[in-house]
């Protein structure tokens, strides 16, 4: 054996070592690491001393469908998450197969310290833009649309005023210092004037690809942006997630369309142990949600799962909403807990929309801060022995004595 290839074998044994005192789960490809305070892009990733900074790099850096694993360090300052964060600058779309996704940290119920996280809005306000030709955005103000914070994939809004573009997005596919080129159809020709360009996160993390594994992770977005209105969004099918965090923040505390969980025609999806929402942001008197379901939905599970959130005002404020679902087998939700921490009870806890497949709430699930379980004749609450798949929705009860 070579130096060479002992000195190879050394470490690879050290690394071997490493994930054995991180507790990482077994895998069938190779482990790429990330260290938000420490690590750099342009390493490799594979070991923690050339660990990746940010999430989407890893992502990159793995194999679709051979069984890699994502190793995301939280430990850094864990006080402050400005150093175990990895900062999105664009949409997130996990769109790869059979990879594990691991937090490296204190496996707390809630705000973990492996974190991922909107970038603060990329604002771009110049004297002159002017749309030469349609799908570019060109300035002439000696400033720098890259220094700015511009990157391939971010997506953007134009300012109200803008008068062809008023108010169009637009998704990047090019970016340098005087020009944004956007995909088809998103930016009409338009004159030199002064324009505002603010980025947003429709979707902060999008998992659409499947038979993934996610354990120990928060995720959020309190981008203030009108239009960032989802912290996780699942599209994939056989995903699963365990202890992790999704949140949905102050961006769209006064809409109606927020959701920090988004399931939108996935399938054979599970969360085990998993919060979603915040109780930091006041939801006042709107129909906000923390899990919203829609679409062909099939044989999804919640297991031990709980929602928060925090209203001061009205009775709007839903944990679960269905929005024509369909799919022919029932989401279920087991020992699950929907809380609103609030002085006046919400209405209900879920509210539904169009033609829905049933939802199962069974074992212990609960509504704290909610009147009723809600959802009409779509939820079915199912508590103890029964012959009939109608059960008795509404609030938990004691037996009769």
């Amino acid at each position: 054996m070579g130096a060479s290839t002992a000195r190879n074998a050394f470490q690879d044994a050290d690394v071997a070592a490493r994930m054995l005192t991180l507790g990482l789960p077994p895998i069938a490809g190779k482990w790429v690491f990330v260290d938000p305070t420490n690590g750099s892009d342009a390493s490799s990733g594979l070991s923690p001393t050339t660990a990746k900074a940010n999430i989407i790099a890893a992502h990159d850096a793995c194999t679709t469908n051979v069984g890699d694993g994502i190793a995301v360090f939280g430990q850094n300052l864990a006080s402050s998450p400005t150093y175990c964060t990895s900062y999105l600058s664009k949409p997130f779309d996990f769109s790869k197969n059979s990879i594990t996704v691991f937090g490296v940290c204190a496996p707390t119920r809630m705000e973990q310290r492996a974190r991922i996280e909107h970038k603060i809005a990329v604002t771009t306000s110049v004297a002159v833009v002017s749309n030469a030709t349609a799908q570019t955005i060109v300035r002439a103000d000696g400033g720098s649309f890259i220094t700015d914070g511009w990157i391939v994939g971010s997506t953007g809004k134009y300012d109200s005023a803008s008068s062809g573009n008023a108010s169009r997005t637009f998704t990047l596919t090019a970016v340098t210092a005087s020009t944004l080129t956007c995909t088809a159809a998103d930016i009409l020709t338009e004159a030199s004037t002064t324009r505002t360009l603010t980025s947003y996160h429709a979707a902060l993390f999008t998992v659409s690809g499947a038979n993934n594994a996610f354990y120990n992770l928060h995720m959020t977005c309190t981008d203030t942006h009108a239009l960032s209105l989802t912290c996780l969004k699942v599209t994939g099918v056989r995903n699963y997630f365990k202890n992790v965090h999704a949140a949905q923040g102050a961006a769209s505390a006064a809409t109606a369309l927020t959701r920090s969980l988004w399931l939108s025609a996935g399938e054979a999806n599970t969360f085990e142990d998993c919060t979603f929402g915040l109780d930091t942001v006041d939801r006042g008197n709107n129909a906000t949600y923390d899990i919203y379901i829609s679409g062909v939905v099939k044989r999804n599970r919640f297991i031990n799962c709980e929602t928060i959130g925090y209203a001061s005002t009205g009775v709007a404020k839903l944990a679960v909403y269905l929005d024509g679902t369909v799919g022919g087998s029932p989401t279920r939700f087991h020992q699950c807990s929907f809380v609103c921490n609030n002085v006046t009870e919400m209405t209900a806890a879920f509210g539904a929309n169009g033609s829905n497949d049933k939802v199962w709430c069974t074992g212990g699930t609960c509504h704290p801060g909610y009147a009723a379980l809600g959802g009409g004749a779509n939820v079915v609450f199912i508590h103890g022995p029964t012959a009939s798949t109608a059960g008795v929705s509404g609030k938990l009860t004691a037996p009769a004595a």
